[in-house]
């Protein structure tokens, strides 16, 4: 057999690139060994986690809020991303859509409550959180990007519900003149981390709320 031959009858293999990312692949370790492969699997377990310091009836409304309000999935084709839109209401009437990757990353940080939107003045509506245990609420734009004291955040296209990181700007806070609002003295994931150590010291405990918190 000559080399043409030889060449012709080669049976090339494919070159092997990166495996497609998927929803399911952004799951972290920790709930993959708790058995969570699926989307709504780890929901559930989140959902679990973030009610497990409840008992009585606001374990059972919670719950089913919970449920309702649950992210929905969707592909970004122009950046190749999956995304989350998130409700901020119970009527289904607005959501915040965030990168997949940047709502897990938040899920494990602690911060697992739900989100709502709030209008803060100039037409302007933000989505906020509410750190665990704590009756004190941040926009989600912070943890997203973790910004720390005297930091605030933007948006490149002017929509604050695009909580997607590629529309999140940081920038640095001046001293606000007399009646505006007061500059972040804190850092977001510092607390963030702070409080749900407590909520989940507090489970470990046994102790439990008879009341939404």
């Amino acid at each position: 057999m000559n080399a043409f031959s030889r060449n012709a009858l080669r049976i090339e293999t494919p070159a092997v690139g990166p495996a497609p990312v998927t929803l399911a692949s952004l799951i972290p370790d920790r709930a993959r060994a708790l058995g969570c492969m699926t989307f709504d699997s780890y929901c559930d377990l989140i959902d679990k986690e973030a009610t497990a310091h409840l008992t009585g009836g606001p374990l059972a409304r919670v719950s089913r809020l919970r449920q309702y309000r649950r992210p929905r999935p969707f592909f970004d084709r122009s950046t190749g991303k999956h995304c989350l839109s998130v409700p901020l209401n119970s009527t289904g009437t607005m959501y915040a859509k965030v990168d997949a990757a940047d709502w897990f990353e938040m899920q494990e940080l602690g911060v697992r409550g739900l989100w709502t939107a709030t209008n803060v003045g100039g037409g302007r509506i933000h989505a906020y959180t509410e750190y665990p245990m704590k009756n004190h609420a941040v926009t989600v734009a912070r943890l997203i990007l973790g910004l720390g004291a005297g930091q605030q955040v933007s948006f490149a296209d002017g929509d604050s519900l695009n909580l997607r990181r590629s529309n999140l700007l940081t920038t640095e806070q001046r001293e606000p003149r007399a009646g505006l609002r007061r500059r972040a003295r804190y850092d977001a994931r510092e607390v963030a981390r702070e409080a749900a150590a407590l909520r989940d010291q507090m489970v470990a405990e046994g102790r439990r709320f008879d009341v939404t918190s």
